[in-house]
């Protein structure tokens, strides 16, 4: 029913989907604070392994070519956790669509 319909005749049932529509919201609600809380913002190699799935040797091949961005604490590697999503992001590939969206609105303004 929309708001349009309300009637004192459908009042209860109107009600009646309101309760409805905030017992969900508030399983959402629920489910959302219980989740468990994000990481540590710095890993190690391993969380960094585990992270990124990938092997080790992958790993402190591209930290030794600087490809990955990492930091050295104590003489360990540790990587921030926002860096390698970063890192991650970079290797998506554009559509077409998004090209041609790249072209049109941002190229073309250039030219």
């Amino acid at each position: 029913m929309n708001r349009s319909e309300a009637t004192f005749e459908n009042l209860p049932s109107m009600v009646a989907q309101l309760l409805e529509k905030v017992d969900r919201l508030e399983q959402k609600l629920e489910d959302a604070l219980s989740q468990k809380p994000e990481q540590h913002e710095y890993m190690n190699v391993e969380q960094a392994i585990e992270f990124l799935q990938i092997a080790k040797s992958t790993l402190y091949n591209k930290v030794h070519k600087r490809e990955i961005p990492h930091f050295k604490f104590k003489g360990s590697l540790r990587f921030k956790r926002a860096d390698l999503r970063i890192y991650l992001e970079k290797g998506k590939v554009i559509t077409s669509e998004e090209k041609q969206w790249i072209v049109e609105n941002i190229v073309g303004g250039f030219l």
